[in-house]
């Protein structure tokens, strides 16, 4: 038996996502310990294996793996004794009306609606439906960050309240950091320290580089926004860090932030800088060699060149 932190190592899915699977589609049942902690067997963990195969190799939506799951595990009930979950050859499901309907711009105005109404359990289960329909790098770039900078634009406008704002933010960012938590770091890559200088408080770019480093195994250091130098330095020395990632929008701050490098540069020659946002993206300055859009497809490039050697 397997405790979830065990399980999301050897099958490579997120916590959230599989109780987010049991939950709504009921694809494997863990046990419980006397502690009520949940427990799982090889089956189970089997199970999840042949499900994340067909979502990410055949493309197939949960909700069609989750149905054939249960088709097989009836079989094997009834003494079928098949040895893979699922047949290939098997025909393929329609998809349920529900999954089909929630296209990312349905999911993003459902879970809007409910975010600014402070209707926080169904807000959390609009979310880990959305986590168990769709890859949750999608579900990042395509639902919550658009709703983050929805929030804050209409926040600014006077369309919705402080207190809006800030419930919505603080819901959203829980779950960047959340897997943060739980995606597993792998101990021979380079460690990253990433923060948004003094001054500067927009993340959401940021967010996703880190969600990006640590989808790859790195173990990241997350510090947030305004953050003064001193901090950093502590940080850089004490975890043995390699990349010092920088997001930076607002060109104000810009000379101090340059500043801000030019210190952690001279005592820390080795670091090497990953920069982003408007502010860095103008160039003329000593570090434009280091700046990185914020197209996925570059992060890639840049990780294979850096990192991936």
């Amino acid at each position: 038996m397997y405790n979830i932190k065990t399980v999301v190592k050897l099958v490579g899915i997120p916590a959230v996502t599989i109780r987010a699977w049991e939950n709504r589609y009921g694809v494997v049942e863990p046990g419980r310990t006397d502690g009520g902690h949940r427990v799982y067997s090889e089956r189970d963990v089997e199970d999840l294996r042949w499900l994340k195969r067909q979502v990410d190799e055949r493309g197939m939506n949960i909700s069609q793996a989750a149905k054939l799951l249960k088709q097989a595990k009836a079989e094997r009930r009834e003494g079928a004794g098949r040895e893979k979950p699922v047949s290939e050859a098997d025909n393929e499901p329609a998809l349920a009306p529900d999954s089909r309907q929630l296209t990312f711009g349905k999911l993003q105005a459902l879970l809007y609606d409910t975010l600014i109404q402070y209707r926080t359990e169904e807000a959390n289960s609009l979310i880990d439906m959305g986590f168990a329909l769709y890859a949750y790098e999608d579900m990042f770039h395509h639902v919550l960050v658009p709703i983050l900078y929805r929030i804050g634009e209409e926040w600014e406008s006077g369309k919705v309240s402080v207190a809006q704002e800030h419930f919505t933010s603080n819901m959203l960012y829980q779950r960047f950091h959340y897997f943060f938590r739980v995606l597993p770091v792998q101990s021979n890559m380079p460690k990253a320290v990433a923060f948004c200088p003094s001054g500067e408080h927009h993340q959401l770019g940021l967010l996703l580089f880190v969600l990006f480093l640590r989808k790859k195994g790195m173990e990241v250091v997350y510090l947030g926004t305004d953050m003064p130098l001193d901090g950093v330095l502590h940080v850089i020395e004490s975890k043995q860090i390699r990349f010092v990632c920088v997001s930076l929008t607002g060109a104000g701050n810009l000379n101090a932030a340059l500043g801000m490098l030019r210190h952690i540069a001279d005592k820390f020659p080795d670091i090497r800088f990953v920069l982003g946002g408007g502010a860095f993206s103008g160039g003329g300055h000593p570090y434009s060699g280091c700046v990185l859009s914020g197209d996925p497809a570059k992060w890639e490039s840049w990780f294979k060149d850096q990192v991936g050697k």
